[in-house]
Order: C-alpha cells, then structure tokens, then sequence
C-alpha cells in the first residue's frame, strides 16, 4: 500500500477527520461521521499487517487452510474439535465464510466493521432516544473510541464481537424495548461463538427477571460471582460428559486459580476505567432515578450497575476484569455519561427559578454545582487515556 503514514498515524488521522467531520455537520447528519470513522476503522484494519505472535497470525493460517479445504476440512475440524469448534459452532461458521472472500485481511477488516457498527448504533440509537445534543454525544463517542481497544478486537476477533452483539441486544432488549427475538437470537449466538459471552448475557437476565427488585439487592450477590460460578461449572463438568461444560470449567477455573493482582501498567489502567465507570454511576444515578426520561434507562443502568459489581468481584481473576474493562466499560460509561448529562441539563433548563438549587436537596444541589467539574474531569480522562492509547497500549504493535 502506497501511504506515507505509518498505521498508528493513520490511526490518529483517521480520529482527527472523524472529529472535523463532526464539527461540519450538524447535529442532525450526525450519522454521516460515525459511518466514516467506522469505514475508515475497518479500512485500516484491512491493510494491517499481524505479528508474528498475535492470534491474528494464528487464524490468517487457518483461514488459508480453509481456503483449500473447503467445507470438508471445515467439518472435519469440528469433529476433532479443533479450536473449540466443536463446542463453539458459530466461531466455525465465521471464519469459514471470511474464508471464502478473497484475501484472509478481510478478517480483521470484518471484524472491525462489526463491532464498530454496532457500538455506534448504540450511540446514535442513545443520542436520538434521549434527544442528546452536539457537545455531549461527541464527549461520548470520543471517550468510547479513546478506551476501546481496537488492536485487540481486531487481532483477538472473537472477544470484540461477541461483547458488541451482547451489549447491542443489551441495549435494544432493556431500553428500546424492541425486536426481543432478534436480540434472544444474538445472545444465543454470542455465546456460541465464545464462552465470553455467558457472563454478559447472564446478567442481561438476571436485569430482565429483576426488573421490580432494586439493582441495590442485586448487585452485591454479583459481587462473588466469578467464584461460585466457577465452582458450579466444575460440578457441572465433573458429573456430565458434555464437552462443551468441561471448556467451560477449564476457562473457569484458569480464571479463579490466576489470583493476585498483575503489576502491569495495562492493569491499573483498567483500575481507572472501573474508577470512572464508579464515578459516572453515582454522580448520575440521581437523576436517572428522578426523571421521566432516566426511567427509560432505567434498566440499561441497573445492568451497568451489576457489571460494575461483578467487575469488583473478579478484580483478582485478571482474564475476567481485563474483557469487562476493554470491551464492557467504554460503551457502557459513555452511553450513560451523554444520556444522564442530557438529563441533567433538561432538568436544570425546566426549573425556571435559579435560587431552588440553593434550598435544593443536598444530592441534588451538589450535582448541580459540580457539573462543570465532573464534565471537565470526564473530558481530561478521555484526552489522557487517547494519550495512552497512542502511546502505550496495544495500538503500538499496528503496523503495515
């Protein structure tokens, strides 16, 4: 590919167009610069060139097998269960479908368009719902794209995916309040695709069957979770044949057994997102709970509640916290930041006498007096973090 830039740099530009773009248009085109920059991620994706220990090496291989093979070779690595394929069908049937495009690069590019598409279709679906304006959308879109990790959805394939179509039906299911079959079918999917995928989708039932009992009775129960979940599964592995709770049991208990907290710098990053992510809750909580409009999202809350308490529950169980912080948190803490904010200034707006906030309640008054802070807070994290993503995470390893 004839460009003059290198990959993260194209990364960066495609990041600054994609802001300019936003300018230009007006809040009602905003869907034109979303798709550009979903696009253009995608586009980079194609052109990206693997390490030679990333599992996007690992599956290019594979895919070239496919290639010759055919649906024959494809049947035949099921039965062995090679890469899980036997237990995970649709993790199968995706790549043997990329195999039949031309070139194996469609994978991560792909991969890339998924994901993207679908996290921003949250976004937009968000922003029109709760009528949020210009400057809170863009704070929103630009923090998930400074903490989402692009190099590892692409490389990795199968974690991105999957925690895009759970939150995407999450949303659709608890919010919208729509198309309930299609997003059963996306959960069932998911979870055949990677095991990754239970824990969300648990948690999207245990919101849809809760929905009259307070996230506060639920939540500490999800607390110890990740240790009780692993046990039953090695119960469930230990008196049945099923190949596909054994996987599980092994992905369980790897996960319980990998105790201690990993001094690495990529850790205390997720720390912070798990801070934030605390932070956005309880300084909008207030108004979610007060308000017409937060009613709405008053499910979509509770489950981004629960998760943050399962997150607290498996802070010592790193493979766990780690996809919850990458792939959970960023569209999560930024759908909740641009929609409780909005309420926030709706509410503000309807009060027409000024003084109330001086007699105001106390939860109320402080929230009112703070919010250009916690915005200008919220703004310097995303800058810092786009900073590290930049210049410190995974991102560095994008190369031509």
């Amino acid at each position: 590919m004839v460009w003059p830039f290198s990959a993260i740099a194209t990364f960066i530009i495609i990041i600054a167009a994609y802001s300019l773009l936003y300018v230009l248009f007006n809040r009602k085109f905003v869907a034109i610069p979303f798709i550009f920059v979903v696009v253009a991620l995608a586009v980079l994706a194609y052109y990206i060139t693997p390490n030679d220990t990333d599992d996007l090496t690992r599956y290019f291989n594979t895919l070239e097998y496919l290639k010759t093979g055919g649906r024959e070779l494809l049947q035949s690595m099921k039965d062995a269960d090679m890469n899980t394929w036997g237990d995970f069908p649709v993790y199968a049937e995706y790549f043997y479908w990329i195999s039949r495009l031309p070139s194996v690069h469609y994978l991560p590019a792909v991969t890339i368009l998924i994901v993207y598409s679908l996290m921003f279709l949250v976004l937009y679906k968000a922003a029109n719902r709760f009528q949020v304006n210009k400057f809170y959308l863009y704070i929103g879109s630009m923090f998930f794209l400074s903490t989402y990790w692009y190099y590892d959805t692409l490389s990795g394939v199968r974690n991105g995916i999957v925690y895009a179509v759970v939150i995407a039906c999450a949303y659709y299911h608890l919010v919208e309040k729509k198309n309930k079959i299609l997003c059963y079918i996306g959960y069932v999917l998911a979870c055949l695709m990677h095991s990754a995928g239970i824990i969300p989708v648990a948690i999207v039932f245990v919101v849809a069957f809760t929905k009259n009992i307070k996230g506060k009775y639920i939540s500490p129960i999800m607390f110890f979770g990740i240790t009780f979940g692993a046990a039953g599964l090695n119960y469930l592995s230990d008196i049945t044949n099923n190949s596909f709770f054994q996987f599980l049991a092994t992905k369980a208990e790897r996960n319980s057994s990998v105790g201690g907290v990993m001094q690495q710098t990529t850790f205390y990053v997720n720390i912070t997102i798990l801070a934030v992510a605390i932070s956005t809750v309880w300084y909008l909580s207030w108004y979610f709970k007060n308000s017409e409009k937060g009613l709405q999202y008053e499910q979509l809350f509770k489950y981004f509640s629960i998760t943050i308490f399962f997150m607290i529950g498996c802070i010592l169980h790193p493979l766990v916290f780690l996809r919850s912080a990458r792939w959970i948190m960023p569209i999560l803490i930024a759908v909740t930041f641009m929609t409780g904010m909005q309420i926030q200034r709706d509410m503000i707006e309807k009060e027409p006498d000024r003084n109330y906030y001086l007699q105001a309640p106390s939860e109320e008054r402080s929230r009112y007096q703070s919010k250009g802070v916690f915005t200008l807070l919220f703004c310097i994290y995303t800058g810092v973090h786009f900073y590290y993503l930049c210049a410190g995470s995974s991102l560095n390893w994008l190369h031509f």
